[in-house]
């Protein structure tokens, strides 16, 4: 509230001021990068993984690989770098993996596509309500309303049986 207060204050000062339109779009979009920048740290602090556990994971990661650093350090073989690179590399990036996927509903990158299946979801929904029935037959089926092939249809594909137990296990 206070960013929108103060954009319009800026935008009234420029307009007194008769400056330039392009002046008060970079009064705009700095205040706009405010924004964004206190929403990063809103989302931050918001996470569902407590912040003392994560740091404690990230002081045991450490402590394992200056231990790891240390007692590879003490061997004589020439491959013990290699993989110590290796080790340090795939930890580093099960920090970071479990970090992005913290939270599966954001807009990152790893995140779940929800806008997407939610947009899916609607359409399918739409061309179920929206779809019309095929022609009828002959004339009298349609003054009847009555569509004698749809019998036939389910009789071929059968009864449906379907329990609760099914979907639970």
């Amino acid at each position: 509230m206070l960013l929108q207060w103060a954009n319009d204050v800026s935008v009234m000062g420029f307009r007194a001021a008769k400056a330039p339109n392009n002046a008060s779009l970079v009064v705009t979009t700095l205040l706009m990068d405010v924004n964004k920048n206190m929403s990063e740290i809103q989302d931050l602090l918001r996470l569902p993984v407590p912040f003392q556990y994560f740091h404690l994971l990230a002081v045991m990661v450490s402590v394992n690989m200056l231990i790891w650093a240390y007692g590879m350090g003490l061997t004589t073989s020439v491959l013990i770098p290699i993989v110590f690179v290796f080790l340090v590399l795939i930890f580093v990036g099960m920090m970071v993996l479990a970090s992005q996927l913290a939270d599966p509903f954001g807009e990152d990158e790893v995140d779940f596509p929800i806008r997407r299946w939610v947009d899916e979801f609607i359409a399918n929904q739409l061309t179920l309500v929206e779809d019309e029935m095929p022609e009828y037959k002959t004339q009298q089926d349609k003054d009847s309303g009555y569509s004698p092939w749809w019998k036939e249809i389910i009789k071929s594909e059968g009864q449906l049986n379907w329990k609760l137990t099914d979907v639970l296990g």
